[in-house]
């Protein structure tokens, strides 16, 4: 063989190399991209940083939070080890904006990058532009992309409050604000449109103009029903709506929570992967301590990636301070109590500084899952005649259901009882037996 064909047959190996090499990168990096998020807020979560939100921008990652400047460099430093990553921007509302540069690694090389830190924000306002108003929306493993044009900043307003409540901190938003985009039917319900999503673990909701398309998966027809009639309900009669959801018949995951008194946590129940099973014990753990978690977690067969489960992991840091509650979320349910760890004055159905502690926490847990209804009891202690204490604990409970209104939470989604002394969680031997008894307790149910 000459020289010549062998140089060519050397130089073709060469081409087909590089073109291997260039598909592999590619693949790596398109593939990384679907979770820098998921991984983001892993490895924050891991690290015990807190932050308010998570947001992706192509290959960039948008922090959103107050941080010292130690949490700062280490959060920077933690995301930037993540495949994929290209820049990792800093929101510090109120704080000017400042440049780090770090190192950023790729499937194949690592080189340093100069990375911004900004004062970031969601909506942005744009030169006038003529066009209908639109949105896309796409839900998928409990996070949400949405982008688009809308008319006016009250609804840009609307909508990244319902999207803070209910996906924070899984969101990549980007929604534009055009004077002269063309108003539509569907503007004025737009922020509760886009919370319905979550009805299925995957959809996806495009608008533009009149004209829109609704496509999804879920477990059940009833699932997909509740979606569809949802859906056009609240985009209204003048929206041409595409409806394309298939019903996958997939198994719904199961998962049981059980906080004691004694601090320990139990966790039980069928879940998709061994993924979501580790996302959901380091939440806890994180929380509670690895010692304090006992996990009867399962993998089951083909089960269904429902939104609920992704924001689990968040649950447990916000019920750490409450002494007693259950997690249940079952054939597409969830339900659930928080009992104790606040008490009102003998007597008194005035809050207390604890008892709105408490009540914050039902009314986070209220605002981000709007499925959820809650039966808020008061009770009381031995002391005195049991008609006075009937009328002292429904008091307590309207109490209750009264801040909870202030907060923003709907007047229908509440229900208030009352039950006097007859269920004590402690001795009424004891004062400190009777203050545990004059209390607040809430059961999570789903909003009929």
């Amino acid at each position: 063989m000459s020289d010549e064909s062998n140089r060519s047959r050397i130089r073709i190996l060469i081409l087909a190399w590089l073109v291997l090499a260039l598909i592999a990168v590619f693949w790596g990096l398109n593939r990384s991209s679907d979770t820098l998020g998921p991984d983001a807020v892993a490895a924050l979560d891991a690290a015990g940083i807190q932050y308010e939100r998570v947001q992706v921008d192509g290959r960039d990652i948008i922090l959103t939070g107050t941080f010292s400047e130690s949490e700062q460099q280490e959060a920077v430093a933690l995301i930037s080890e993540i495949n994929g990553v290209r820049e990792v921007r800093i929101s510090q509302p109120g704080t000017s904006t400042t440049t780090s540069t770090v190192q950023t690694t790729t499937t194949t090389t690592t080189t340093p990058e100069t990375t911004t830190t900004t004062v970031a924000s969601t909506t942005t306002t744009v030169p006038a532009a003529s066009g209908s108003s639109r949105i896309t929306a796409a839900l998928a493993d409990g996070a949400l992309t949405i982008d688009g044009v809308v008319p006016d900043p009250a609804v840009a307003d609307g909508l990244q409050r319902v999207i803070d409540l209910i996906y924070a901190p899984l969101v990549a938003s980007t929604v534009e604000v055009d004077a002269e985009a063309t108003p539509t039917s569907w503007l004025a319900n737009l922020p509760r449109t886009i919370g319905v999503l979550p009805i299925v673990g995957n959809a996806t909701l495009a608008l533009d103009g009149e004209v829109g398309t609704l496509t999804a998966e879920a477990p059940r027809q009833q699932d997909a029903d509740a979606l569809a009639g949802a859906i056009t309900q609240l985009l209204g009669p003048d929206v041409d709506l595409a409806v394309d959801i298939t019903v996958t018949g997939k198994q719904l995951p199961v998962v049981k929570a059980v906080a004691a008194p004694d601090g320990t946590l139990v966790l039980d129940g069928i879940l998709p992967d061994q993924a979501t099973i580790d996302a959901i014990v380091g939440g806890a753990a994180q929380a509670y301590g690895q010692d304090n978690v006992t996990n009867n977690l399962q993998i089951g067969d083909d089960v269904e990636r429902a939104f609920t489960i992704f924001r689990i992991p968040g649950i447990f840091s916000q019920f750490r301070a409450v002494p007693q509650w259950t997690l249940d979320i079952e054939n597409g349910t969830f339900s659930g109590s928080l009992q104790g760890g606040a008490t009102f004055a003998s007597g008194s159905a005035q809050l207390t500084e604890g008892l709105r502690g408490l009540l914050n926490i039902a009314a986070g847990v209220m605002a981000r899952n709007p499925q959820l209804a809650a039966i808020i009891e008061g009770h009381t202690d031995s002391i005195g005649s049991s008609a006075l204490n009937q009328s002292l604990s429904e008091a307590r409970a309207a109490a209750g259901a009264a801040y909870l209104i202030e907060t923003g939470i709907d007047p229908a989604r509440l229900t208030t009882a009352g039950a006097g002394e007859s269920q004590p969680i402690a001795t009424n031997d004891t004062e400190a037996g009777r203050a545990q008894n004059r209390r607040l307790d809430f059961k999570l149910v789903q909003n009929s």
